[in-house]
């Protein structure tokens, strides 16, 4: 199974609450770089001998370790590949936080993430608990969360408790897919654009709007005749989708 089959097939999984860590070392799996996907198993299961099996003790054992928040080179790819975090001992909040649910559910502590906007957080189940591990904070509740929000994170929005819900393990992985398609869009990397796009098509949600953002990657890319089939192969009977990829492959001559 190739790479990218092998990342459709566990995000695919209905137990992926269960499997993100996995789903994670697949998405990085994908890139052209190696990536020793055994090595990282085993350094969640050291890291997870040193932690105490609460929420803040996995909080903490993971600060202890030396993990932090990557705030001199946020936008670096590399905070969202789960095997470099562990290298690094650096990442952005969802990384850090999906670290720290791996672990604890290697020590028994059931952890869920909180796709609060702009800053994951990772929480408890019963809602009453939550933690920032890319800022090392082990105990927030409900109302230090809104704060955090209003204050730093989004100054002058006001904030929804919605926010704090747990967030399906599939939006997990989109948001992970996410934070890289911005990041290689902004810094026109296209290579690393067509392959990070043609993996959110191979999400359990995807839809149009996943394949039309791989069709103009594949443009940008220069890739007129792959765009046009993809063009082509989208539901309905769409004329301009018909012209496009006529151009397209105009271009190629």
């Amino acid at each position: 199974m190739n790479p990218t089959d092998a990342f459709a097939s566990i995000v695919a999984r209905p137990d992926l609450g269960e499997r993100l860590d996995e789903a994670a070392l697949a998405l990085a799996s994908t890139r052209p770089a190696s990536v020793d996907a055994d090595g990282a198993r085993l350094e969640l299961d050291r890291l997870a001998e040193q932690c105490v099996p609460t929420l803040a003790g996995v909080v903490t054992g993971l600060h202890q370790a030396g993990f932090t928040g990557n705030r001199r080179a946020y936008y670096e790819p590399e905070n969202s590949y789960l095997d470099q975090v562990l290298i690094r001992r650096t990442g952005i909040p969802i990384t850090l936080s999906l670290l720290a649910m791996s672990v604890g559910r290697r020590i028994g502590v059931p952890i869920v993430g909180v796709a609060m906007p702009a800053h994951f957080l990772i929480g408890s189940p019963d809602g009453e608990r939550f933690a920032d591990p890319f800022n090392g904070i082990d105990h927030l509740d409900p109302a230090a969360c809104a704060r955090l929000f209003e204050s730093v994170i989004a100054p002058g929005v006001r904030f929804d408790p919605a926010y704090l819900q747990p967030a399906p393990p599939v939006d997990i992985v989109r948001r992970m897919l996410n934070n890289l398609i911005a990041i290689f869009r902004g810094t026109h990397a296209r290579s690393d654009l067509v392959w990070s796009t043609a993996l959110a098509t191979r999400l359990p949600d995807a839809g149009e709007a996943d394949d039309r953002a791989h069709i103009d990657a594949l443009v940008a890319a220069g890739r007129f005749d792959a765009a046009a089939v993809r063009l082509e192969s989208l539901d309905g009977d769409n004329p301009q989708d018909a012209a496009r990829a006529e151009a397209l492959r105009a271009r190629l001559n």
